[in-house]
């Protein structure tokens, strides 16, 4: 019995995986498989060996068991997180960078903007930063280009703060923090990368309202599965210097 329930998880485990993988880019997949890798190894040892009598196979089994169910407490305090309530009311917008294309920005950096558009119609009184580098991949620059579609959608000229040199997501908060500076800020990107963002702004001591611009779906989270070594490597990367 336990064996056939090792393996009927290892299928709908591996089901979920291979659905997360696509649309495939090289890039996408190599952030991706960093963090599924674990998974994948107690899927191929549930079918294949679910009994595993070996010592060195029984650790292995059981340290990718603990980083699965880490990773289900992990992604449940990240949807949990993306789930608040707005509680405040927010003197800035802080809009994060993705993709820019040739025809304008990516469907999900258009979901934030068009976010960012919602929030600034219900708090007319909070200035927009639009944050976002010309990165190795964008047709141009991305806080340039939210602006350019803002303004599109109608939002006035001079409630939008460009910061057009922020390469990740701790930059995105720290090259904006002269115009944040005291106030409450309603952080605007997709449910994934929120707690990442909250988690800086704790450490650089920003008063942060996340605010989702999507609920993910099945092949929506390869980009979960980067978050934890996205937030270790931010932290890691400086956030503890501005502190």
């Amino acid at each position: 019995m336990v064996r056939w329930t090792k393996r009927i998880s290892a299928v709908l485990l591996l089901a979920i995986l291979f659905g997360t993988m696509f649309p495939f880019t090289l890039r996408s997949f190599l952030q991706w498989i960093w963090g599924a890798l674990p998974v994948f190894i107690l899927c191929f040892i549930w079918l294949f060996d679910p009994d595993g009598k070996e010592k060195g196979k029984k650790i292995l089994e059981g340290l990718c068991t603990i980083y699965l169910l880490f990773i289900v407490l992990f992604f449940g305090c990240m949807k949990w997180y993306s789930t608040r309530e707005i509680t405040a009311k927010p003197d800035a917008i802080l809009v994060f960078g993705a993709e820019m294309r040739e025809d304008g920005p990516s469907p999900m950096l258009a979901r934030r903007c068009d976010k960012a558009f919602e929030l600034s119609q219900e708090y007319p009184d909070a200035v927009i930063i639009v944050s976002g580098w010309k990165g190795p991949g964008d047709a141009s620059n991305e806080a340039e280009g939210m602006r350019d579609y803002l303004l599109v959608l109608g939002v006035s000229n001079d409630r939008i703060i460009v910061e057009p040199k922020a390469s990740d997501t701790l930059e995105n908060i720290l090259f904006s923090l002269p115009e944040i500076g005291d106030g409450t800020v309603a952080m605007v990107s997709d449910d994934f990368h929120l707690l990442r963002i909250g988690i800086i702004s704790r450490v650089v001591g920003v008063r942060a309202i996340p605010v989702s611009c999507s609920v993910s779906t099945i092949r929506g989270l390869r980009f979960w599965f980067r978050e934890e070594l996205a937030i270790a490597w931010s932290l890691l990367h400086g956030v503890t210097s501005y502190t």
